[in-house]
């Protein structure tokens, strides 16, 4: 087991970065979809879209590559830029008035010439590579997609700490040790359910910790959905101010600014100085359950209870947890990892359980227990 302080090693050269899909939108169009009534593009939209004259005008070769450059990263996204062109592709219509698709420019066999798009009359789509590093974190130096809002009381501003680095900054400062720890879950407030949403629960761990100034929520879920989505997060009690703290606290750190992704996963983290027992943390959630507009959860419920028997468990051990268990694997699956698999681990790893699993019976069907991803690491 590592229970040192030293981050676990970066993804090997040569690993792939995130990749990207953005549409190209003609320069004329106002479509209401993709266009303001002033003209200008929607931003932040979940699939990024640009002009087609500021994509090839925002193109700069660099050796063999051809790079996007965007002042403002690729459709307001601060965390796209600097993004590398692999293919350009589009519908076209055919004598018949049929759609067939058609690779304009691929970087395998026109790196060389600069990417080209000629008159399609349909969708055009750009793939584009993040640079390689991005396979293992949000920053070169800090690899591991994770994020913890940091906050030892209600007096000073919560700080974003992510990936490797966020180990010694733990470390250095406020340091407690997990005492008790919770597996809670809930579905989301909707005025309306649908029959799936009667069956999706979100999963998570409540940790109580010695000093009893406040709890941490610990949970997995979509890459991106919280900062991507302007720093929106159930646990916060400012969620719908404009700005939250959480945004706030996301302005230093504009990498982790990005469009969310439901194929990959992120663990995130939450100090909650406001609630300082499990009792407290029971009344904010009383206080957002129902169907009203300003509601977030409804069913919720403690799956299970126990105290912590893990002998190394400061919170600067629980990061680096998180960060070996996020670098083995990052990808997110909603029968086989998910928030639910994630919250059965981690629960097993803190109390020592032997039988606790999902909570529903379809995830406990494909759930194969991984409490030893968090002790090793990926070198």
């Amino acid at each position: 087991m590592n229970f040192s302080s030293t981050p676990p090693a970066p993804p090997p050269p040569g690993a792939p970065g995130l990749i990207w899909h953005a549409q190209l939108i003609p320069d004329d169009s106002t479509d209401s979809r993709y266009v303001l009534p002033d003209g200008s593009l929607k931003k932040r939209r979940p699939k990024p879209f640009i002009r087609v004259s500021n994509f090839f005008e925002s193109l700069e070769r660099v050796g063999t590559k051809w790079i996007l450059r965007t002042p403002h990263g690729l459709n307001d996204w601060p965390g796209l830029d600097g993004l590398i062109v692999k293919s350009v592709t589009g519908l076209m219509v055919n004598k018949l008035g049929r759609y067939k698709v058609k690779r304009f420019w691929d970087s395998d066999k026109d790196g060389l010439n600069k990417p080209t798009c000629p008159n399609a009359k349909g969708s055009v789509r750009v793939t584009l590579q993040a640079p390689e590093w991005t396979d293992g974190g949000w920053s070169k130096g800090s690899p591991g997609y994770f994020w913890w809002l940091t906050q030892p009381d209600t007096t000073c501003p919560p700080e974003m700490l992510y990936g490797a680095k966020a180990i010694g900054r733990i470390e250095a400062g406020d340091n407690p040790v997990a005492v008790r720890a919770h597996h809670f879950g809930h579905r989301y407030a909707k005025a309306k359910e649908s029959a799936k949403d009667q069956l999706v629960y979100h999963c998570c761990v409540l940790v109580e910790w010695d000093h009893g100034n406040y709890c941490t929520m610990f949970e997995l879920a979509w890459i991106n959905g919280v900062t991507g989505n302007a720093g929106k997060s159930n646990w916060q009690e400012d969620r719908d101010a404009h700005p939250n703290q959480l945004l706030q606290s996301l302005l230093p750190h504009p990498n982790l600014v990005q469009p969310w992704d439901s194929s990959l996963a992120e663990l995130r983290v939450q100090d909650l100085p406001g609630i300082k027992t499990f009792e407290d943390f029971q009344d904010f959630v009383k206080k957002y359950t129902g169907t009203a507009k300003e509601c977030r959860f409804i069913d919720p419920r403690c799956i299970s209870s126990s105290n912590v028997r893990l002998s190394k468990a400061r919170k600067s051990d629980m990061a680096e947890y998180l960060l070996n268990y996020i670098l083995h694997n990052k990808t997110y699956s909603e029968e086989a990892r998910n928030c639910q698999t994630f919250a059965a681990d981690l629960y097993r790893l803190l109390s020592g359980s032997r039988t606790e699993k999902p909570y529903h019976p379809i995830n406990q069907i494909l759930y194969r227990e991984h409490t030893h991803a968090f002790f090793y690491n990926v070198a």
